[in-house]
């Protein structure tokens, strides 16, 4: 055993930095990795996955990996020692934790393949560690794996163990408080208003559109029966989709032009401006629970919109049938209104998460891209207003 562990993960971003024809350094990896052309040799390899996994030939990775893990001679840790896998050894899980943690409660935070990797570093006394091609970047299951590498460094560290973390996005964010140099400029929220008015009056332009190809047809229907109102209900749901996007777009507008206004209070009142982070997930947070709160009220709205069109349907006499579409009409401005409430809340709570994501780049975190791409996807999106 050296005193130097690396721990090697696949994200090709940082792994190449290891050099390995070091003889300083026990190397470790994980899963599939050893039968990679990147991985040049391992002292140990990480199977911490359920036996249906690696035992599968519809492993997404290698689908001879079982093969592998049978006839390899490299030390395999795993849940368990078992037969068909002769290298195979069981993870020390118990000892680790009664060594390192004794009757403290819960369970010490292992959320990954790279969390046992570096409790095992601990527990096995090594004086430094090393870790490469560890990002965890996506925002699925990576999310609380990070908590978990995290949590096992600080123990790492507050053991004495040095630690030499080679990641763009892990471990690397800008100091609270003190780095309040990351902002958003308010230029930016200027230069987004601008370029968001575009994109509202075109949606405002269809919106108007729309409600006046509903408000023709009802007209030539009151008129005469024999007109019809078997579009009707895609005309609506048009209606209802052009109202959402330009809430959508006025929402983004609204939230920007919040943060502006704020830069500017702050300029005039200290000399300086800063919007921090907490701002923007909270924003978003409450524009998700008001996107809740009018979804109730579209559902509501198209369960009277869908009875009074039946009625519509089968109204012959012409007083009737102009009666029963002023009644509709009022409904669909309820429509239009609720429709574009909900559009609203997704504008801001997705403008939020795109200044938010933008916030983390500068922290030397990522996000932002993801986040504008899911903003311009969501406004050429689909909202849920079908007539109930």
């Amino acid at each position: 055993m050296k005193d130097t562990v690396a721990i090697i993960g696949s994200h090709p971003r940082t792994r190449g930095n290891f050099d390995f024809n070091r003889t300083d350094a026990d190397v470790w990896v994980f899963n599939e990795a050893l039968k990679s052309p990147w991985c040049k040799r391992a002292d140990a390899v990480f199977q911490m996955h359920d036996p249906v996994i690696w035992r599968a030939s519809v492993n997404r990775n290698d689908p001879n990996h079982y093969e592998w893990l049978k006839n390899t001679t490299v030390p395999v840790y795993m849940q368990e020692k078992y037969e068909d896998v002769k290298a195979s050894i069981k993870f020390p899980l118990s000892e680790i934790i009664a060594d390192l943690f004794g009757d403290y409660k819960p369970i010490p935070y292992i959320t990954s393949s790279v969390s046992y990797a570096l409790a095992l570093a601990v527990y096995k006394k090594y004086k430094r560690i090393e870790v490469y091609g560890v990002e965890m970047e996506t925002n699925t299951e990576y999310g609380h794996q990070r908590i978990g590498v995290a949590f096992w460094v600080g123990i790492a560290i507050g053991r004495g163990i040095e630690i030499d973390f080679h990641s763009d996005s892990i471990l690397n964010a800008p100091l609270y408080g003190y780095d309040g140099a990351v902002r958003i400029d308010k230029e930016k929220y200027e230069a987004r208003i601008d370029e968001l008015k575009i994109v509202a009056d075109k949606f405002k332009e269809q919106y108007e559109l729309a409600k006046s190809d509903i408000y023709s047809t009802l007209g030539k229907f009151e008129n005469d029966y024999k007109a019809g109102i078997a579009e009707i209900d895609k005309l609506i749901q048009a209606m209802g989709q052009k109202a959402y996007n330009f809430g959508m777009a006025d929402g983004a507008i609204q939230a920007n032009e919040f943060y502006l206004r704020k830069s500017i209070q702050q300029e005039a009142e200290t000399g300086n401006y800063l919007i921090v982070r907490q701002e923007y997930e909270g924003g978003s947070i409450d524009a998700q629970k008001n996107y809740q709160f009018n979804m109730i009220k579209v559902y509501d709205v198209a369960k009277h919109m869908r009875a009074c069109v039946d009625r519509l349907k089968g109204c012959t006499n012409r007083y009737e049938r102009r009666n029963v579409s002023d009644d509709l009409k009022k409904i669909l401005e309820a429509y239009s209104q609720a429709t574009t409430q909900v559009g609203m809340a997704s504008g801001i709570s997705l403008e939020n998460k795109q200044w938010m994501g933008m916030l983390d780049q500068l922290g030397v975190a990522a996000g932002g891209q993801e986040a504008l791409k899911l903003m311009n996807e969501a406004l050429m999106g689909n909202v849920p207003v079908e007539l109930q």
